[in-house]
């Protein structure tokens, strides 16, 4: 069983962020390194153990799929996911109570309670 592979990838195709998350999802069963010229990078891999897994190039290919169509994705939705997340803050921020009533109710339950903690015990309870 081989203990390295290379594979070429078009950087026309792939951009470098795509390579990196891509390399990323392997850092855990291989070591990888990436060299590049003017138009592609080469890939290596290197068995961490006894032998490198089989179809590891195969693998690392369908993934450079996945991580440039999940950016793709990424691309065309970030502006709803944004002002998605911007109503749901806004609508979680507005207060419809009197600000002013609920920090003097706020105030006068902890000047209780610290009252409540400050007295002795058992001067109260003698």
């Amino acid at each position: 069983m081989a203990m390295t592979k290379e594979i070429q990838v078009l950087k026309s195709i792939y951009p470098p962020q795509v390579m990196m998350k891509s390399a990323y999802m392997f850092l855990d069963r291989v070591y990888v390194h990436i060299t590049e010229d003017e138009n592609t990078w080469t890939v290596h891999f290197a068995a961490k153990g006894a032998e490198l897994p089989v179809n590891i190039g195969e693998e690392f290919e369908n993934v450079l799929i996945a991580q440039a169509v999940r950016g793709m994705v990424y691309q065309k939705t970030h502006h709803l996911r944004e002002m998605l997340l911007a109503r749901a803050m806004t609508s979680s921020i507005v207060d419809t109570g009197n600000p002013l009533k609920q920090i003097k109710a706020d105030q006068q339950t902890d000047d209780e309670e610290l009252a409540d903690i400050l007295e002795d015990w058992f001067e109260k309870h003698e």
